[in-house]
């Protein structure tokens, strides 16, 4: 199912792809806080595709290696094996985070863990 119906502009699917994308785990706590409640605030969103090749907020968070991102989005029920236009689904992008995750501690592999297996 997911949150968020596949309804809405492109530019809301493009202003929140975009947040996702240039997230920086390195910012401060509060710094953090203020970019994390900007992508909540679009959660409606998150199942937009990309116009040009099809991805998901999900595709995109995985794509970038932020855990903290793909754990919100899974904890607000985005659709787990989302296809973009190659026919990619979030495993496929999975293996990319995962070689990202080994240098990232516990909290990238339980968020692995949970992206894999859908929760």
């Amino acid at each position: 199912m997911g949150c968020g119906a596949s309804t809405g502009s492109v530019s809301e699917a493009m202003k929140l792809h975009s947040k996702i994308r240039w997230f920086n785990g390195d910012d401060s706590k509060d710094e953090k806080e203020v970019k994390i409640n900007d992508i909540l605030g679009m959660v409606k969103s998150m199942e937009l595709k990309d116009k040009n090749n099809g991805n998901v907020a999900l595709h995109i968070a995985s794509q970038n290696g932020h855990f903290e991102i793909v754990d919100l989005l899974i904890s607000k029920g985005c659709q787990m094996s989302p296809k973009n236009r190659g026919g990619n689904t979030r495993e496929l992008k999975w293996l990319f985070l995962y070689s990202l995750s080994v240098g990232s501690g516990l909290f990238g592999l339980s968020c692995c863990f949970r992206f894999f297996t859908g929760g």
